[in-house]
């Protein structure tokens, strides 16, 4: 017997079956009266039934005087109801706080970072937060320590790029990793949406989210071309991809690890390529997922020309890390054909040069069918 029709109940003399309710209250559908809507006990009476039940006892001729009673039991049922409720959210919180991890990467922006430690420690998801500072030195970690006590440093001795997300990983151990950056951070309700996804669908790996720009908040570009990818995803939440966002997208930690995360080398820019690559080759998923999104502020604090170095350095370097010779070649003429800057690509070539040894070294062609998903994608 529900506790809420209990309530109904005292207010008629202690009649409890759905029977003598309904035919106490004919207007109402008997069937209304064992909706769930929401309560997970087979059998229970909705929050809506409950509330009609009350409300035409109130007004009806058989309630003369004990309208004040029958107000005292709607109390009662609603604080019960309300009671109920936070409990199950308190407990789902306290699910998602062992479920979802998140690491910020940081580098030399204290005042951003805080930024998004402000809106990262209120999300109802209360996920750990884990924040590895690449060597700064303007005293971002020292701010974190005085002011942010409920989040994980973590203080490299040297800039690692990239890969300094790794070592956050390893900080963590929720089954799923959000990343976001200094710049960035994830809306209200996402990560619990992304775990829902994660744990529906067991073979994807990653999740990229929908990215909104500034405090406009308008739409970033990149989103169309994640939506509109080519690749099949029959079976799949969303559109299926070979590359994602690294700073608004939640992984799953063992495919992660498994996969080796951020190479090194690759410092920043473009060095989610080489991890998705690897990820599908590994049988995994990577998925764009709108439903999750991210607040980005890009930082004004970028040193563009040197980034696209490292972009097209980056780019041969996967090339060569993983394509058949051939297909090596054709990215290779595209990425020349591609780059206006001819002193920047100079300088990409001679860094990607250099580290030849080491690329044979590291070079695992991938299979013919993620080659062809590549192909796909590239043409």
């Amino acid at each position: 017997m529900s506790q809420y029709l209990s309530c109904i109940a005292e207010a008629h003399g202690g009649n409890h079956s759905k029977v003598a309710v309904a035919a106490r209250f004919p207007t109402l559908d008997a069937d209304d009266l064992m909706r769930e809507d929401g309560f997970p006990q087979s059998g229970t009476f909705s929050p809506a039934a409950v509330l009609t039940v009350i409300a035409v006892y109130l007004w009806s001729p058989a309630c003369k005087g004990s309208t004040r009673i029958a107000m005292l039991q709607a109390e009662k049922c609603k604080a019960l109801l309300g009671a109920q409720s936070l409990s199950r959210r308190e407990n789902q919180v306290r699910a998602l706080h062992h479920l979802v991890s998140v690491v910020i990467l940081t580098y030399n922006r204290a005042d951003e970072l805080r930024r998004t430690l402000d809106h990262m420690l209120v999300l109802p998801e209360q996920p750990d937060i884990v924040v590895v500072d690449n060597a700064s030195t303007d005293g971002t970690a020292a701010m974190v320590r005085q002011h942010f006590h409920d989040v994980h440093l973590i203080s490299l001795p040297r800039n690692t790029g990239a890969a300094a997300r790794n070592a956050g990983v390893q900080q963590t151990r929720t089954p799923y990793i959000a990343f976001c950056d200094d710049d960035s951070w994830w809306a209200p309700g996402s990560l619990e949406k992304a775990v829902e996804i994660l744990e529906a669908y067991p073979r994807i790996a990653a999740l990229c989210a929908r990215p909104l720009l500034g405090p406009e908040e308008k739409e970033d570009p990149i989103c169309e071309v994640l939506a509109s990818s080519p690749l099949p995803c029959a079976g799949l939440p969303g559109p299926a991809l070979l590359g994602f966002i690294a700073c608004a997208t939640v992984f799953r930690r063992q495919a992660f690890l498994d996969a080796g995360g951020y190479e090194a080398k690759f410092f920043v820019g473009g060095e989610e390529e080489l991890l998705s690559l690897d990820l599908v080759s590994n049988g995994w998923s990577v998925v764009y997922a709108p439903r999750l999104t991210v607040h980005h502020y890009p930082s004004p604090q970028r040193d563009n020309a040197g980034r696209q170095k490292i972009v097209l350095r980056n780019m041969l370097w996967v090339a060569w890390l993983r394509l058949p010779v051939a297909s090596a070649v054709r990215q290779t003429w595209r990425i020349c054909r591609s780059t206006r800057n001819y002193r920047t690509l100079a300088a990409a070539f001679l860094n990607a040069l250099r580290e030849l040894p080491w690329i044979w070294r590291k070079r695992r062609v991938i299979s013919s069918e993620v080659h062809r998903l590549y192909r796909t994608l590239r043409g």
